[in-house]
């Protein structure tokens, strides 16, 4: 799929940018692409093909002028088919959060420190320091990855940009911070 350019003035060239408009409107029949929210539509279709997933997918944010760059707020509307816990993305992750193990949530939060892919050693370096264990973290990244919070390709494991906000917000309140 083709993504959109620099230009704004040939956004609607762009078999992404067409795909979330026809998501958008789908969603939200008011929604038209304008010159305000160009610049959000252009980042959002083709921000890392939508943390790992296909631009289109993100037609939940039907109403999305102006609120694009908080992913958690943008995803608030309410999905009357989906069940409560999966109606944000916020609350699909808290969700997702609860049913971790104390280790696991220990793993993904120390994980979001990484400000972009690590390697395993990284990761163990990171994510151990007597609990959990150095030599439980590839077990632990196991587990995230086969739970999809945790992408691994090529050796490397990364958080999409969702889940690493939301993790940082986690480290955050368990007094440590993110560094840039």
């Amino acid at each position: 799929m083709d993504l959109p350019g620099p230009d704004t003035d040939r956004l609607e060239q762009s078999n992404a940018v067409r795909l979330f408009v026809a998501r958008a409107t789908a969603a939200d029949p008011d929604f038209r692409l304008e010159p305000g929210n160009a610049q959000a539509v252009a980042r959002t279709a083709s921000a890392r093909a939508g943390d790992g997933h296909h631009p289109g997918a993100r037609h939940a944010r039907g109403r999305l002028a102006g609120r694009l760059d908080d992913r958690f707020r943008a995803l608030t509307a309410t999905l009357r088919a989906a069940p409560t816990r999966q109606r944000t993305l916020r609350a699909t992750i808290d969700w997702s959060w609860g049913l971790l193990s104390e280790p696991e949530q220990t793993v993904l939060r120390r994980l979001s420190a990484c400000a972009d892919d690590c390697t395993l050693e990284a990761a163990e370096a990171v994510c151990a320091d007597g609990h959990p264990r150095r030599d439980e973290v590839l077990d632990l990244l196991g587990r995230l990855v086969d739970r999809s919070l945790v992408v691994q390709r090529n050796g490397r494991y990364r958080l999409s940009e969702s889940v690493a906000t939301y993790g940082a917000e986690r480290l955050a309140s368990a007094g440590f911070t993110r560094r840039p």
